[in-house]
């Protein structure tokens, strides 16, 4: 669609900023994240009886768009992951573990509550959630390369042997869950 190139054009746009200016970028785009995924976290207290209840159009269209900003988070995320490998791998390490736990968070969060399976009044809402959860673990999957260097230093620093492993368990018991159960074409 018209919204998903200029999300894409956009999206690249900030990697080109970021390429020249990558600390300025983290920094702007950290709190933006953080604030996203705080909020998308809460969704869950929508739920009542296996039911998203939203009150008024108005909070469906409140809803929806968080859900919509919520994916296009994801997506920068999942693109700026390159500024997190090769010979920046160490400089940003630290700010990559705390990325990749909130990513399994997200993922964790999306398959145990499937938002995208509750039943709601708004076929938008449940098309946003599913949408969510299938952002989180393409971005999760982005994030494979980081992972690889974790493990790759791991071998080298044993500070990190269980820290790698524990993140490699959290993702195959997060995306483990969905796959088994195949709720959805899409996911």
């Amino acid at each position: 669609t018209e919204w998903q190139v200029f999300l894409v054009s956009a999206v690249e746009t900030m990697m080109k900023v970021a390429d020249l200016l990558p600390a300025e970028v983290l920094s702007i785009t950290d709190s933006v994240w953080k604030e996203t995924c705080n909020i998308y976290l809460a969704t869950d207290k929508l739920v009542r009886n296996s039911r998203i209840e939203v009150e008024s159009e108005e909070d469906v269209l409140k809803l929806d768009y968080t859900l919509k900003d919520f994916c296009t988070q994801l997506q920068l995320m999942g693109r700026m992951s390159v500024l997190f490998i090769g010979e920046f791998f160490l400089d940003r390490l630290q700010t990559g573990m705390d990325y990749i736990k909130q990513l399994l968070a997200l993922a964790s969060f999306g398959s145990t509550n499937k938002l995208y399976l509750c039943g709601c009044n708004y076929s938008v809402i449940t098309a946003g959630f599913l949408e969510a959860h299938v952002q989180t673990l393409a971005t999760l999957k982005a994030w494979c390369h980081w992972l690889a260097a974790l493990h790759s230093e791991a071998l080298s620093d044993s500070t990190y042997t269980w820290v790698s492993s524990d993140i490699t368990s959290s993702i195959v018991s997060a995306v483990v869950a969905v796959l088994k159960e195949s709720e959805s074409e899409k996911l």
